[in-house]
């Protein structure tokens, strides 16, 4: 076979980003990418700028330095604690970044970026609280050093986890898009951080759906305590800008000198702002100090390396480039230093004044308070309308679509073919006059706005939801099944489940989980997923069995101010309301109503024993309960929870003073199970009423399995939870 060689614009691409000597070449001129090419940019000076903005740089970039190095007093004097991250040399790319930017702009940061927050002009004192667990802090005592945010100065605060905020900042720029502004979102990332699949989910998601993005790479040379060169095998992170569309483009720059900083995102903000694509600035510097005050790092990192980062402190050598030019006087840059030296000495003062946190009623930071728009309904009417449960969910989801213009609808295959399981039938072309049979091979971009078809990324398009429910919006997120929220796991739980508490709140999303158990969908389709989210604190989870709590609990959920994990039974889905048993089979209002997040039912009063549960279990054990009756003559109370967090211990503690005894089952595997909290509770409440022991029925500790007899074996089944139930009863 002949081989064809063919000359490649990429490889002159790559061959002049190997070839570059940065950072020696960056001090002069800064490197350029895009689908044309590449090309090579003279540094700016400091002559197209004013002397009041400059100064305003330099002012900020020393205030940075002075708050960092306060902190660091701070610590040592036992007011601050926690392993404060210092930014020392990375001023200038977070001063001159987020100068580029106007106040409605988002901005998503990394963990050096101190600077941004003096640009943004939030108050030294607040900074200077955090770390000291103040009230007077951004999060007033929640978290510490540099993880905080404020929506006030549309800045979200980093968490640990690295990466995780370019989605984010990219569901701030699809709701701005949404709302037709031509605001935009920056996103700050370490070096290290683009190495993370969230990092690439965020950045392809935004490039797909062509989103108003910038994103600042702070290449400090070393990621903790990793250097790049172990990182990554590209020669600049921003020639990875090709790989994500013609409209992407790469820079890298100078992140030690602030002037450069400022021009390049200025220009790139502007780009995204006119949709004209996203551009990945990679902004090269040193880290002159450790991870951490905490790290030792003079001790991995080369002396001779560490010496050339000092050379080019970006403060010193921004001061000398001002005075070379003529454009400030030592006097004006002397009295600045004196201004500077006295505004963090009062910021000081004040943070030392500022509160200590108070340990009181330390539950109520978790959710935020919400407030329904329809009469809340425990109980079902005698008489209504009965439909099957897949069509309950489905009428709740397109009267509140029709209702709120600002709800959305993000997740795998919910438009174009209308779900997995339909649940989203008819919404892409209701909601977004998509017809995609006339719409495949055209030409123009394809704009879906309230239901959006996203990339296999789960954590890319919840992230996005996050995002943009920050920004304004109320999402719905979608998952094919609750299997694959695995994906997207720390961003429920180490994002949406923490920024109420961090006062970042409120963030109206819904997460729709298909999950439990149906016949032949074995182990990679069939979890119960609330055990993995129910032991973090501030996300709701409900688990409705009926199609009216389906309708009521979904519209309570949407409507709710926090981040719910909505659990919904896939093998209920298509069960018609004649076949289900009547105790199930219960009617809905045809007026619009909301169950209470929290709030039990009673299914059928009993007198001799409590048969607790939740979810798609309730309909085991109504039939174990019932079987029991029919057979032995007893009275079985049933009690359906419905919402797994908040858990109505009242109405459990109620029915147990009345049987004095108590099964629980749940359909998850035995150890770790939701029915062990359950049992705590039980015996937290309720032990001096109890009669015998509590029985706790649940899965097999095993994978779910796929033969039928093997899934028999597994499963909670009615078989066994009459064993238990007659167990108890005889005690």
């Amino acid at each position: 076979m002949k081989v064809h060689d063919f000359p490649s614009p990429l490889a002159d691409v790559w061959h002049a980003a190997d070839s570059a000597e940065i950072p020696a070449d960056l001090e002069r001129r800064s490197l350029h990418f895009s689908s044309t090419g590449v090309a090579w940019h003279d540094a700016p000076g400091v002559e197209g700028l004013s002397t009041p903005f400059l100064l305003d740089l330099y002012r900020d970039m020393a205030l940075t330095r002075a708050t960092d190095l306060e902190t660091v007093k701070f610590i040592r004097k036992g007011l601050a604690f926690g392993k404060h991250l210092m930014c020392t040399g990375n001023e200038a790319t977070a001063v001159g970044a987020a100068s580029a930017v106007r106040a409605s702009d988002w901005l998503t940061l990394a963990i050096r970026d101190l600077g941004a927050w003096v640009a943004r002009g939030v108050s030294l004192d607040k900074l200077l609280a955090q770390p000291c667990g103040r009230v007077g802090g951004l999060t007033r005592g929640w978290d510490g050093s540099l993880h905080m945010g404020s929506r006030l100065a549309r800045t979200i605060g980093l968490i640990s986890h690295l990466g995780t905020l370019v989605p984010v900042a990219a569901g701030c720029a699809f709701a701005a898009r949404y709302r037709g502004t031509d605001d935009v979102a920056l996103a700050f990332s370490g070096d290290g951080a683009t190495s993370t699949g969230d990092f690439h989910e965020g950045l392809n998601i935004a490039s797909v759906l062509n989103l108003p993005l910038v994103i600042v790479i702070e290449n400090n040379q070393w990621a903790f305590g990793t250097p790049n060169r172990l990182q990554y095998a590209v020669p600049t992170l921003a020639l990875r800008a090709l790989a994500y569309g013609r409209s992407v483009e790469g820079h890298v720059i100078d992140g030690t000198n602030v002037v450069t900083v400022y021009d390049t995102v200025r220009r790139a903000v502007e780009r995204a702002r006119a949709g004209h694509g996203i551009s990945i600035i990679e902004a090269v510097s040193m880290r002159l100090d450790g991870h951490s005050i905490a790290d030792p790092f003079e001790s991995y990192v080369p002396a001779e390396q560490l010496a050339q980062g000092r050379e080019r402190d970006p403060i010193a050598t921004f001061r000398a480039r001002l005075l070379a030019a003529g454009v400030v006087t030592e006097a004006e840059l002397t009295a600045t230093d004196a201004r500077v030296t006295e505004t963090v000495t009062e910021a000081a003062l004040a943070a030392e004044a500022s509160p200590a946190a108070t340990d009181d009623n330390i539950e109520a930071r978790v959710f935020l308070p919400s407030t329904m728009p329809y009469a809340p309904q425990i109980e079902p009417p005698a008489e209504g309308v009965r439909v099957s449960y897949h069509q309950a969910i489905q009428d709740a989801l397109r009267e509140e679509m029709d209702r709120d213009p600002n709800l959305f609808i993000i997740g795998e295959d919910v438009g174009v073919s209308n779900g997995a399981f339909k649940v989203t039938e008819g919404f892409s072309k209701r909601y977004d006059k998509l017809d995609w049979g006339a719409s495949w091979n055209a030409s123009e971009p394809i704009r879906q706005r309230r239901v959006v078809d996203a990339p296999i990324g789960e954590a890319g398009f919840c992230g996005l939801a996050l995002g943009a429910v920050t920004n304004g919006l109320r999402a719905i997120v979608e998952f094919q099944y609750a299997d694959f929220a695995s994906d997207a796991f720390k961003m429920i739980v180490n994002y949406a489940a923490t920024q109420a508490a961090r006062g970042m709140g409120p963030l109206p999303l819904v997460f729709r989980m298909p999950c439990g158990w149906a016949p032949n969908t074995s182990i990679y389709h069939s979890v119960n997923p609330e055990s993995w989210f129910a032991s973090t604190p501030g996300l709701k989870i409900v688990a409705p069995a009926t199609a009216y709590d389906a309708r009521g609990l979904l519209k309570a959920a949407i409507h709710d101010e926090n981040p719910v994990l909505f659990l919904e039974y896939k093998r209920l889905y298509r069960l018609r309301p004649e076949t289900i048993p009547d105790a199930l089979n219960v009617a809905m209002p045809e007026d619009d109503y909301v169950v209470p997040i929290g709030k039990g039912r009673v299914v059928q009063s009993g007198r001799d024993l409590s048969v607790i549960t939740y979810g798609s279990q309730l309909w085991r054990a109504l039939e174990a309960v019932q079987q029991v009756e029919r057979e032995d003559g007893v009275s079985i109370e049933l009690v359906d929870l419905r919402s797994v967090v908040p858990l109505d211990v009242d109405l459990m503690a109620h029915s147990v003073e009345k049987t004095n005894r108590a099964l629980v089952t749940c359909e998850a595997p035995w150890t770790g199970c939701f029915g062990q909290t359950i049992v705590g509770e039980i015996v937290r409440t309720s032990f001096d009423d109890l009669d015998a022991p509590i029985r706790l029925v649940a899965g097999a500790d095993t994978p779910v399995p796929f033969a039928p007899a093997l899934e028999a074996a597994h499963l909670p089944t009615v078989e066994k939870l009459v064993n238990a139930i007659r167990e108890i009863l005889g005690h």
